[in-house]
């Protein structure tokens, strides 16, 4: 009598388990590898698109016009995925787009979206031989400005609400001035006077320590970090009488760099009252002012006032709540971060 030969069938079918089991390990690993390298890859477009908005965004009250061009040129000087994040590599899409600001209230942004094509190590093998990673910032003031970092703010305080005498005629005081406006800074007038040299917080008030902290503000001198401490709404500043260095202020080289055209503006503190020579006042805001020329006092002597404009600039500090002083920080907005 024939009978059919045994047949193992648990064996074959332990051995289809096997092969199905390595091809799933396989895959997965697949899928896992390439979901490490899109993770690297998207950290690496945020960070270019992250610089990109950070760097327009320094030009929203400098120079708005250039903010496009600024954020594209410094995205694109960051690698992903071994290609530069340019609209020029293959594979890479950036868009920029600027809101610019219109007051305090309305600050602006600039906003960078990315998008990169990425081609899977392992993933061909289940037919997906391509990814698309995105990613997006956006950059803007936030908040008010409370304190301004080391070796931003020019050693010089200007009063909120003094009325200088501009050559006879009554002046207007910070407080009823706008952006742009012309603004006279009478530090060595026996009366009248509406600013006053400063050394900020540190204790030191003499010619020896300001004349260097003016010299590296405009560029005559290394800036030694730290050499201008950071000041914040709040904190007491020391003044100091008007004779400091004012005679080499209208000589070459410090009139030219204090002038010069392409300098940003400078950041000074705002204090309440007339300025009290050698004694402390309390910082309530901040301005940003573009000197334009000096005027001396009788006799060609020492010079008296500095002639300049209220501008609407962009400095790096820290934001908060700013002045209780209605409108003392109003001229100036609060520092750039990444705000998406």
């Amino acid at each position: 009598m024939y009978s059919r030969p045994y047949r193992n069938e648990s064996g074959s079918l332990g051995a289809l388990m096997l092969v199905a089991l390595i091809l799933i390990v396989v895959c997965v690993g697949a899928l896992a590898t390439d979901f490490a390298q899109m993770l690297a890859v998207k950290n690496q477009l945020q960070n270019a698109l992250d610089a990109g908005a950070l760097a327009g965004g320094q030009d929203l009250w400098t120079d708005v016009a250039k903010a496009e061009s600024n954020a594209f040129a410094v995205t694109a000087q960051n690698v992903a995925d071994n290609r530069r994040v340019s609209n020029q590599s293959p594979g890479v899409k950036v868009q920029v787009a600027v809101t610019a600001p219109v007051a305090p209230a309305t600050p602006g942004k600039v906003v960078v979206d990315g998008t990169i094509q990425v081609r899977n190590i392992l993933g061909g093998i289940l037919g997906r031989h391509y990814d698309t990673v995105t990613a997006h910032a956006a950059a803007g003031t936030v908040g008010k400005i409370q304190t301004v970092n080391a070796d931003q703010a020019f050693p010089l305080a200007v009063s909120y609400d003094s009325v200088p005498a501009n050559f006879g005629a009554p002046g207007k005081p910070l407080s009823a001035m706008q952006v742009g406006d012309i603004m006279y800074l009478h530090f060595n007038a026996q009366k009248y006077k509406n600013a006053a040299w400063t050394s900020l917080t540190h204790p030191k008030t003499s010619p020896s320590y300001i004349d260097p902290g003016i010299n590296q503000a405009i560029g005559l001198e290394p800036v030694i970090p730290g050499y201008l401490p950071s000041v914040s709404i709040g904190d007491q500043i020391n003044l100091t009488n008007g004779v400091i260095g004012e005679k080499d202020l209208a000589k070459s080289p410090r009139y030219n760099a204090l002038i010069d055209p392409d300098r940003p503006p400078f950041v000074l503190p705002v204090i309440e009252g007339e300025p009290p020579f050698n004694q402390s006042r309390k910082v309530i805001g901040f301005i940003a002012f573009k000197p334009t020329g000096v005027i001396l006092g009788k006799g060609g002597g020492p010079v008296e006032t500095l002639i300049g404009t209220l501008e609407r600039s962009q400095i790096r500090g820290v934001s908060g709540p700013g002045s209780t002083t209605p409108g003392a920080t109003s001229l100036l907005p609060g520092p750039i971060q990444l705000i998406e």
